[in-house]
């Protein structure tokens, strides 16, 4: 699929909270195309690599609640996604409000 063509369909797979699988080798262009087609659809890019990640990216930092457990605290991106309003492209997901 030409560049041209594969922001179009993301544009709208966006705006209509579809999500799409792009594949492709490593430096063609696909982040800085979906980068482009989630500002034209009026939201927002996350950008993130799981294997290069800490687990407390995703699911908080252990934090002392009371003195018989612990609760998560959001931070960073995942504290953006809870707070988000409009459209968020990530990773192999596409959130939306």
């Amino acid at each position: 699929m030409k560049p041209s063509v594969l922001k179009e369909v993301l544009v709208k797979a966006f705006e209509s909270r579809q999500n799409i699988l792009i594949t492709g080798a490593p430096g063609i262009g696909k982040s800085d195309i979906v980068n482009q087609s989630v500002t034209q659809a009026g939201g927002e890019l996350i950008i993130s690599n799981p294997v290069c990640s800490d687990p407390t990216d995703f699911k908080g930092y252990p934090f002392p609640v009371e003195n018989s457990h612990a609760d998560f605290l959001p931070f960073s991106d995942l504290l953006k996604l809870m707070d988000a309003n409009g459209v968020w492209v990530g990773p192999g997901v596409n959130w939306g409000a």
